[in-house]
């Protein structure tokens, strides 16, 4: 019975051990993605799109951006990828809009 006991404690004692660790692992840096779509006002190739990323308010220099883009009548699968080049803090491409509607 003492040997039960004694195994019991010890398993209580170290599962409590990690209990304050959990909140590093659970925060995530605050992200903040703001796409600007302003120039895009008529179906029309090359029409610019720039994106600005930030990480707790940083500007995030590295990411490796990409979008898709669909009409929203139109499944998700017949989506055009684009990747965003980085520049001066912004990252930007340009995407073709074939056909006037919601995007």
């Amino acid at each position: 019975m003492y040997k039960f006991l004694v195994l019991l404690l010890a398993v209580i004692t170290l599962a409590a051990c990690n209990i304050d660790n959990h909140e590093d692992y659970n925060t995530l840096p605050a992200v903040t993605v703001s796409v600007n779509t302003g120039e895009v006002i008529e179906a029309a190739d090359n029409q610019p799109i720039y994106v600005e990323i930030t990480e707790s308010e940083v500007p995030v220099e590295d990411a490796e951006v990409e979008i898709e883009v669909w009409r929203a009548v139109d499944d998700e699968k017949s989506a055009e990828k684009y990747k965003l080049l980085h520049d001066e803090g912004i990252y930007a491409t340009a995407i073709d809009i074939r056909e006037e509607g919601l995007y």
